[in-house]
C-alpha cells in the first residue's frame, strides 16, 4: 500500500490530486507546492489550475514561464534516465501534452497496458519558445530558441530556433527572423 501511495503522490500534481490541486489557485500556496514536487523552478512561474504533472522530479522549469491549465507534463520515465527541461521565458499554452517516453508495442497478442515502455527520451523547451494550445511533443523532441508550434501541432522532430511548425506531424510553416 506504502508503494501505491509513494508513486501516486511522491512527485505528482493535478486535479486528480484535490490537496495539490487546490493548491494552485493560491500564489503562496502554489510556489510552496511546486518547489516541493518539481527538481528546479525558477523565479515567476505560473503554473495554471487543472495542470497535471507527473515525474516532477524529472522537471526543470527557467524563470518567467506560464503554463495553462489543463497542460499534461510527464516526466517521469520508467528507466529514471529521461527529463523535461523547459528554459526561461517560454509559454506554454492549455490543453499541451509534453512526454518523455511511449508505450511499447511490439506483440498484438498482448494488451499494449502490459508490453511496458520503449526507451525514453528528454525533451528541452528552448528560451521564448510558444507552444499553442493542444500541442502534442514526443519524446526526444528539442524545441529551439524563439521558436512558436502552432495549435494542435504535433511535434516528432526537432524544431530549429526561430522556426514555425504546425500540423500532424509538424512541419515547417516559416521561419522568423
Amino acid at each position: 500500500m506504502f508503494n501505491y501511495l509513494k508513486i501516486h503522490f511522491d512527485d505528482r500534481f493535478g486535479p486528480d490530486l484535490l490537496f495539490t490541486h487546490w493548491m494552485l489557485y493560491f500564489k503562496m500556496m502554489s510556489r510552496l507546492l511546486t518547489k516541493w514536487k518539481i527538481a528546479n523552478i525558477g523565479n515567476n512561474v505560473h503554473i495554471r489550475p487543472y495542470v497535471t504533472v507527473t515525474g516532477g522530479k524529472r522537471l526543470s522549469i527557467g524563470n518567467n514561464v506560464v503554463i495553462r491549465p489543463f497542460t499534461n507534463i510527464m516526466a517521469g520515465s520508467p528507466d529514471g534516465k529521461a527529463c523535461i527541461i523547459i528554459e526561461d521565458d517560454v509559454l506554454i499554452g492549455p490543453n499541451v501534452f509534453i512526454a518523455v517516453s511511449r508505450h511499447a508495442y511490439e506483440n498484438t497478442n498482448i494488451p499494449v497496458q502490459d508490453q511496458g515502455y520503449k526507451e525514453s527520451l528528454s525533451v528541452h523547451i528552448k528560451s521564448g519558445a510558444w507552444l499553442g494550445a493542444h500541442s502534442i511533443i514526443l519524446p526526444g523532441v528539442v524545441i529551439g530558441r524563439n521558436a512558436v508550434v502552432a495549435a494542435g501541432a504535433v511535434v516528432t522532430k526537432s524544431v530549429d530556433d526561430f522556426f514555425v511548425v504546425g500540423g500532424n506531424p509538424a512541419t515547417v510553416i516559416k521561419i522568423l527572423q
